[in-house]
């Protein structure tokens, strides 16, 4: 997906600006609120299919007195809303349009904001074995929530492990040291921030894409897929490794048994391309049920 270019001039703002941005993004996105902002829009501005898909022209949310006195670049106020809030709003893929991706209560701004904090954050677990694989470490964090992904950390006997629930997270960050014991070993868990998100605060990337919660590097290397049912073991991972090598060079496939959904790891920053052609093709399919 390609988004607005960034110029080396171009400096991001301030993480106090950034917050005031998006507090005054999160008013006038919210239910109270919608109505004024698309009415203060220029209808001349709104394609029929603007209107119906809900995306406001973030040059004109730029215009806007309060939002202006912040700041006078619409990439501003893109960056703010695909870094701070990507779960709240949606930015177009051209950088151009902005959207909410549900409706929401201005009282239920803190609990969106906080819930979005967490979602930048992982858990940093150590004190495993240097034996122990990425399937045992998932398998030992499992039953604390459905995970989403559970990959190493760098340093040996260390791995990353992201809840689909971030309130897994907490309790998992709240347990008492006698109760995460692997193997005899007590495990140390600690948030860390997650790729993704880590050194925004300076100088902007060179696309949105960078901003939309996805890794600068590498970028566009992982394919999340989802199985018809839960997989009973991890033949359903070498298989999907086997279809997708198909169309690209595969590292690695993550598929942990019991869950149904999985990431396949491409060599080359293709994810996107091969998804597309997957499709068109009909996609593929596992145990006879399509993934």
């Amino acid at each position: 997906m390609s988004g607005p270019t960034v110029t080396n001039q171009h400096q991001a703002p301030t993480a106090i600006a950034q917050r005031a941005i998006l507090d005054l993004l999160l008013i006038y996105f919210c239910n109270s609120h919608i109505n004024g902002t698309v009415a203060n829009v220029p209808k001349h501005l709104f394609s029929e299919q603007d209107w119906t898909q809900g995306w406001i022209p973030i040059a004109t949310i730029a215009s806007f007195k309060r939002l202006h006195a912040l700041t006078r670049e619409p990439l501003d106020i893109a960056l703010t809303a695909s870094q701070l809030a990507p779960s709240i709003f949606e930015v177009s893929p051209d950088g151009l349009k902005l959207r909410r991706r549900a409706p929401f209560e201005e009282k239920e701004v803190a609990l969106l904001s906080a819930r979005d904090d967490l979602q930048k954050t992982c858990i940093e677990a150590s004190g495993f074995s240097a034996s122990t694989t990425v399937a045992e470490a998932s398998a030992f964090f499992a039953h604390r929530g459905a995970l989403a992904s559970v990959t190493t950390g760098g340093a040996e006997g260390t791995f990353l492990v992201e809840y689909q629930d971030p309130e897994n997270m907490v309790l998992v960050l709240a347990s008492l040291p006698d109760q995460l014991v692997h193997e005899d070993q007590p495990i140390r868990v600690k948030g860390r921030s997650k790729v993704g998100y880590e050194n925004t605060r300076g100088t902007a990337p060179r696309t949105l894409e960078t901003h939309a919660g996805m890794p600068s590097r590498p970028r566009n290397r992982i394919v999340r897929f989802e199985l018809a049912s839960p997989a009973p073991t991890t033949a359903e991972g070498v298989e999907v490794k086997a279809l997708m090598s198909k169309f690209a060079s595969v590292h690695s496939v993550d598929l942990v048994a019991g869950e149904r959904t999985g990431f396949v790891r491409l060599k080359a920053s293709v994810a996107e391309q091969v998804v597309e052609v997957v499709k068109r093709q009909g996609g593929i399919v596992v145990n006879g049920d399509p993934v």
